[in-house]
């Protein structure tokens, strides 16, 4: 690269790498952002392009088909994965990764924006009680949870949730609820002082999407024709532009090496198997949890770390609506979060449990169909009265995973083998959620389906991180509040990696909010 002192060097272009490098670059500084930057196949994306030239009433049953199918084993066993127009291009599979999963399902990223490209666009700060652990306290994330939720334009409505999570910044207008959302809102409103004495507040979702580009397609989960979405690609493509910006594709970071006035970046380029070194200022990782746990573990010349890997526990549980709303299968709607509920209830956890509400996604027939001939006939008469909760818990609320990064002598070659379980702690609490769902049904419209629910894996929905937590006295493998491990002064892990906690709300809103915070105290040690 030859001489580049002056400049700052970002690993990864997902929510957080983006979201550091935009603020470097607000800063007045020269950035270089380093990224592997796989694309989806060529075939796709011209598919892709083809339909957003068309409404949606307008696309051909094959087309619609082939970018909304949906859940690929990973490596022909394990976890389905969340395809993006019919494409599994955002993950790297464990066999390619040198990822062990024993009781675990985590997934890892080498794609241009990252996990961004198929996430559910959810947007929640955390409160200060979320906070009370770690080394910095709600006024220090503020200003940047405004910042972010400006950089995505994040939609949402006044209502019931704002006294547990307060708007930073007015939000842009909300895309429009499906009938079934409608109704269940609807029906909650009316009995909202009795669920507020069961512990109980709700509102709309949040969510980092333009409704004027939103067509209401029904396919937001298998990949945004229009990109009405939020990924870290729109905003790379406008700091493409920015003439202090440099993008560095086809490069995976090895190492970081902080030596004294600024830092070197070994990476690999893949176009040509050569090794190669970056020089920075500063240099800012946020490659994915657990991609940057190996670098970490080779920039500390480690030959093996053990860590603790933090998730959120997870449920997915199918409910029957005490409505039943026909011809959902040919209604315009979006198909993400609908509504959100929290749950405080000191009887199933002294932590506050997040729930997200689903109704009708092409998703759901499919599953039904997938279930045989008898339970797919049913589908015209239950759709209109199914929808899905999906219930978060806190980190503190499961035990962590262990987590080990190899590295093999003489070769920058490293393995993570991950070792998880779901405690009878955990299963209780999840059990719990369950029964208070019942314990409300009449309030709220809607009555989980017995033996119906879903237990996620530890990981699974990658919501993870904690794996070097942030401390204001950092011991071992913790870090200080500006990512810095082992001692390293110039080397800042930015993602959640540095968590110190996973609080049940999103977490990406958050990890973001924190990145942007990391990179502006970094610059002004400069």
């Amino acid at each position: 690269m030859g001489k580049a002192d002056d400049t700052y060097l970002v690993v990864g272009s997902g929510p957080t790498g983006i979201t550091c490098a935009q603020r470097l670059l607000e800063l007045g500084a020269q950035v270089t952002l380093v990224d592997i930057g796989r694309t989806c196949e060529g075939d796709r994306v011209e598919l892709v392009r083809e339909l957003r030239s068309k409404a949606p009433d307008e696309w051909d049953e094959a087309s619609r088909r082939t970018i909304g199918s949906q859940t690929l084993p990973q490596d022909g066993q394990g976890p389905r994965i969340k395809r993006v127009f019919g494409s599994d291009f955002p993950y790297v599979h464990d066999q390619e990764a040198m990822i062990t999963q024993k009781g675990t399902r985590c997934v890892t990223s080498a794609a241009v924006g990252g996990l961004s490209n198929v996430w559910g666009a959810a947007m929640l700060p955390f409160r200060a009680a979320d906070l009370s652990a770690w080394p910095l306290q709600l006024d220090d994330l503020g200003a940047h949870y405004a910042s972010v939720a400006g950089m995505v334009g994040l939609a949402g409505v006044h209502d019931g949730l704002e006294s547990l999570f307060p708007f930073y910044g007015e939000p842009l207008s909300p895309l429009a609820p499906s009938r079934q959302a409608s109704w269940v809102l609807g029906r909650m409103d009316e009995n909202a002082a009795a669920l507020r004495r069961a512990g109980l507040q709700f509102g709309r979702s949040r969510l980092a999407v333009r409704r004027g580009l939103c067509q209401r397609c029904q396919l937001c989960l298998t990949g945004c024709v229009y990109d009405a979405i939020y990924r870290t690609n729109q905003t790379l493509s406008v700091l493409k532009k920015h003439p202090a910006f440099r993008y560095m594709s086809g490069a995976e970071v090895l190492s970081c090496r902080d030596d004294g006035p600024g830092v070197t970046v070994r990476y690999r380029d893949l176009r040509t198997g050569s090794v190669r070194d970056a020089r920075g200022t500063r240099a800012f990782v946020g490659a994915g949890v657990l991609s940057t746990a190996k670098i970490v573990a080779r920039s500390l010349g480690a030959k093996e770390l053990r860590l603790r890997l933090r998730y959120h526990p997870y449920l997915l549980i199918p409910m029957v609506l005490g409505h039943n709303e026909t011809e959902v299968s040919t209604e315009r709607l979006h198909a993400l979060a609908q509504g959100f509920i929290e749950i405080d209830d000191a009887a199933i956890s002294p932590r506050m449990i997040h729930l997200q509400m689903y109704t009708y996604s092409p998703l759901f027939a499919a599953e039904l169909r997938g279930r045989g001939r008898v339970v797919a006939s049913l589908a015209p008469f239950v759709l209109g009265r199914l929808v899905a909760m999906q219930a978060y818990l806190h980190s503190d609320d499961g035990e962590p995973v262990d987590m080990s990064v190899l590295v093999e002598a003489g070769s920058a070659r490293a393995r993570i083998i991950l070792n998880g379980a779901l405690s009878e702690r955990n299963l209780g609490t999840l059990a719990k959620v369950r029964r208070k769902l019942w314990e409300v049904a009449r309030l709220t419209g809607m009555v989980p389906i017995p033996r119906a629910h879903q237990i996620g894996a530890p990981g699974e929905g990658n919501h993870i991180g904690g794996t070097f937590p942030m401390s204001a006295r950092p011991r071992d493998l913790e870090s200080d509040v500006l990512g810095r491990v082992g001692g390293a002064q110039r080397l800042h892990v930015v993602d959640a990696s540095v968590l110190p906690s996973l609080p049940s709300s999103t977490i990406t809103f958050t990890a973001m909010a924190n990145a942007r915070r990391i990179s502006e105290a970094a610059a002004a040690l400069d």
